[in-house]
């Protein structure tokens, strides 16, 4: 067994079948030469009983003296009980991102009422580069790294992304294929403050005179539904004559932003409002074909221009009715006609918008106080 060398490595000749040198210094360090001509380094390990070959490089990938220190270091964990061959087979086990992503998006649709959007965060919006590697090693710097870029141009879709990113990595952890969620670590940029527009009396009215000169029917009830209702505008083009119970005036919606089914109590004046309506299809408001309607963007601008409005977005039709409930009804019933899950997330959106009603009760306390009674008397 001759000391494997450049020189020797370099003499050997493929044949018709496979075979294998050793050298003579390391004890388990090899070459196999392949009938193909490959040249392939390994090193040999086990009792006699149970020899375990692991091929490790190609001789052109790794020099001689680079596979020589390559084959100490395996032997040396071989002799700390690390098996590399186990190793190999784990590290198979471990998937791709792309193959771990196109698992985890299979399971999001089954479970998430919207799954595009992580669809179209973790396919479109990730690095191609990650693709290929294995989910286990993507790193903090790699997130941080493509977070800082997605952020010079989109400051809130980062997080978005950041978002989907973390909750497949959080799969991941579950399944025990990564140590830890990665994307955790990287901290979100400050969220925009929500949205706190509402329509005054004053324009709700000049809104209500524009929509009574709408031409079709349909056109005018989409609006009105939205105005009484305060259900989004997805909701509305998406009901249907069968969702409608008129005995009990109750509108069942199948399909809602929590997933769950949930009903909404019509007034009587909404029920006479929807019977006056031609059924023209198995939609209330008739899209084209059997589709429901697309979002009436255009209308709305018209009826924004015809109304003096600004700034003001379909969905704020939606919180100018919760802040009418919440401050004739209160908050708990507000949250209840919105079909909120917590009471919190009204709060979070209505309670700003609330300050006079604090004010007047706050004042309203102030009479049990001394000062309060002088000063009435003076």
């Amino acid at each position: 067994m001759p000391k494997i060398t450049t020189r020797v490595v370099n003499s050997l000749k493929s044949k018709s079948t496979q075979y294998k040198i050793s050298d003579d210094e390391i004890r388990g360090f090899g070459v196999t030469v392949y009938s193909s001509g490959r040249k392939a380094f390994f090193v040999q390990y086990g009792s006699k009983n149970r020899r375990r070959r692991y091929t490790f490089g190609d001789y052109g990938t790794f020099t001689v003296e680079a596979a020589r220190g390559r084959a100490r270091e395996l032997l040396q964990g071989i002799e700390a009980g690390n098996d590399p061959l186990v190793q190999r087979l784990q590290q198979k086990a471990i998937p791709t991102f792309s193959e771990f992503r196109s698992e985890y998006l299979l399971e999001v649709s089954r479970r998430k009422k919207e799954p595009k959007r992580d669809e179209y965060f973790l396919k479109h919006k990730t690095p191609r580069t990650w693709d290929n590697v294995p989910v286990d090693e993507i790193s903090v710097a790699m997130v941080q790294r493509h977070f800082d870029d997605y952020s010079k141009k989109y400051s809130i879709a980062c997080n978005r992304w950041l978002a989907s990113l973390s909750a497949m990595l959080q799969s991941a952890w579950r399944k025990s294929l990564i140590p830890e969620n990665v994307a955790r670590k990287v901290q979100k940029l400050p969220e925009n403050p929500p949205r706190t527009r509402v329509l005054s009396d004053d324009e709700m009215t000049r809104l209500l005179a524009a929509i009574e000169k709408l031409p079709r029917p349909h056109d005018r009830a989409m609006f009105q539904i939205l105005i009484v209702s305060g259900c989004r505008i997805s909701e509305v083009l998406r009901a249907r004559w069968d969702d409608i119970d008129f005995n009990q005036k109750i509108w069942r919606l199948p399909k809602t932003k929590s997933g769950k089914p949930q009903q909404i109590p019509l007034p009587l004046e909404l029920c006479s409002l929807l019977q006056t309506l031609p059924r023209k299809s198995l939609y209330i408001i008739p899209g084209r074909g059997l589709r429901p309607r697309t979002r009436p963007t255009f209308i709305w601008k018209k009826l924004c221009q015809d109304a003096a409005l600004e700034f003001v977005g379909i969905h704020d039709l939606r919180r100018t009715a919760g802040l009418a409930w919440a401050r004739s009804a209160g908050l708990h019933i507000a949250s209840k006609l919105l079909r909120h899950s917590n009471v919190h997330i009204t709060e979070q959106v209505y309670s700003p918008l609330g300050l006079d009603a604090l004010r007047a009760a706050m004042q309203e306390r102030t009479k049990v106080l001394p000062f309060e009674r002088k000063a009435a008397a003076k």
